[in-house]
């Protein structure tokens, strides 16, 4: 019994593909792009999408169109070398598990090769990273952005200075292929690794300036927020929630991260730090409080 294109991708094409030297992080599965039109009002062009796409040093290299293991390997590729043309992506590779077919846009040929090339083999930028994004992951991570969950920088502040919400849209834009590794990988695009992704989507989506989260860490010191802390234990552990956040960044700042914060500042048990804010339910609600004044 054959495969079917979906056992074929996971029994056979994915561990030939890491065979050969590429990483999970390296593999992008169903990429997902539109037609290369201008966003207006959050609408978006066609939508189209390769079975694969291998990204390395934030360099798009290549990209595979998987077939059945029945199936001829070929069906698919010229598709495919559009789809490559509309990403500027030099080389294609068409398979069905078995034979692996090596396209190059450059050459204008092709044929069939015995392993996939290790990232290395197919870096072509000399080890130096793109610093340009793909224009249209771009406008189909704006379009997704505005036009399903925000139209506004107030409904972004919303969404992200809430961690439960903030967990909610990082799982929906996950379910659309759209991971935290890229988003984060915007941030060495837009040159704001001590930014917080907040920042970068707020620039990416409505032009507003990048913040370091030193700097919201230095608003939230200077606010009122700090001021009304009376209790020095809680003013202790508030202090070093924001030097957490400002090191590491708002996965410090996710829902259940709380308990593990109290373990890591040394103030003492869960119990005795929430005693200090008046009790649990008071310190999980200062908890979220905090992240609103980031973000303000």
């Amino acid at each position: 019994m054959t495969h079917s294109e979906s056992d074929t991708r996971s029994k056979l094409i994915d561990p030939s593909i890491k065979e050969s030297g590429w990483l999970e992080s390296n593999i992008v599965r169903e990429y997902y792009f539109t037609d290369g039109r201008k966003l207006i009002g959050g609408k978006r062009g066609k939508r189209y999408f390769v079975d694969y796409l291998l990204t390395y040093k934030n360099t798009n290299l290549a990209i595979i169109e998987a077939k059945a293991e029945s199936k001829d390997p070929l069906d698919g590729l010229q598709q495919s070398i559009n789809y490559a043309q509309r990403l500027k992506i030099d080389f294609v590779y068409a398979t069905n598990g078995h034979k692996i077919y090596e396209h190059s846009l450059v050459e204008g040929k092709g044929s069939f090769i015995e392993n996939y090339p290790n990232p290395e083999a197919k870096d072509e930028n000399d080890g130096t990273p793109s610093t340009e994004p793909p224009e249209d992951y771009l406008e189909l991570l704006i379009g997704v952005l505005v036009g399903e969950f925000y139209n506004k920088e107030d409904g972004l502040r919303e969404i992200w200075s809430n961690p439960t919400n903030r967990k909610d849209l990082l799982n929906k834009l996950k379910e659309m292929n759209i991971d935290e590794a890229q988003l984060g990988d915007l941030k060495v695009i837009f040159e704001a690794e001590d930014s917080d992704i907040y920042d970068v989507l707020a620039h990416l989506c409505f032009n507003f300036n990048i913040k370091t989260r030193a700097e919201r860490v230095l608003h939230v010191e200077d606010s009122e927020f700090i001021e009304k802390l009376h209790n020095e234990k809680a003013k202790s552990f508030i202090e070093f929630i924001l030097e957490r956040y400002k090191k590491d960044g708002v996965k410090e700042l996710d829902e259940d991260k709380l308990g593990k914060l109290v373990d890591l500042s040394g103030l003492g048990s869960v119990r005795e730090v929430a005693d200090n804010f008046g009790g649990i339910r008071e310190m999980r609600d200062e908890y979220f409080e905090l992240q609103r004044e980031i973000y303000r």
